[in-house]
């Protein structure tokens, strides 16, 4: 079966079984991801589809191994652009919110000023008032608390070599060195 099949088939068993299925359909699109990983080409597909299906379930793990990229090489934007919107416009639920929260902070606070402000106009203000609230509360942390948005950037930058994991990002810094060593 091949990538998109598999991606269809995924999204059709979600759409049957909804939130209590979230953890198989998680690792169902990790393992297309890990599997298309040296393949550039289906690998940009797959975040195309991936964005759509599942309610915009995926969107936290895609924004993650961007981001680790970007933090190398602060290039492409447009990328990370497309990924905010897409969980912008995605079904928004509080555990991508929550994952997808580090990712964010750190993002808006490396990016160059002119990015961040075309975010803001075109995604932000244009929002469900859910989204706007909880995007601008992202952007107000990264410029009230410069402190714990490094710690986010550093714990990100320490897991940059593993697959994206989110209960390993949450745990405490001095926690997520005493397991990485």
């Amino acid at each position: 079966m091949s990538y998109l099949e598999q991606l269809e088939t995924i999204d059709r068993f979600y759409q049957e079984h909804e939130d209590d299925k979230k953890a198989e359909v998680v690792a169902a699109l990790k393992k297309v991801h890990v599997a298309l990983l040296k393949s550039p080409d289906d690998l940009k597909v797959f975040y195309d589809k991936t964005q759509a299906i599942c309610g915009g379930i995926y969107i936290p793990y895609l924004f993650w191994m961007e981001l680790i990229k970007f933090l190398d090489h602060p290039v492409n934007s447009q990328l990370m652009f497309d990924l905010i919107q897409a969980f912008a416009n995605s079904n928004f639920e509080e555990e991508e919110q929550n994952n997808m929260k580090p990712l964010l902070s750190v993002y808006f606070k490396i990016e160059r000023p002119f990015n961040v402000d075309k975010i803001k106009a075109y995604i932000v203000d244009k929002s469900h008032p859910q989204v706007r609230y909880y995007l601008r509360s992202i952007l107000q942390l990264v410029e009230a608390d410069a402190k714990a948005i490094d710690v986010y950037k550093e714990k990100v930058l320490m897991l940059k070599r593993y697959f994206p994991n989110f209960e390993t990002l949450k745990l405490p810094l001095s926690q997520l060195k005493e397991e990485l060593q």
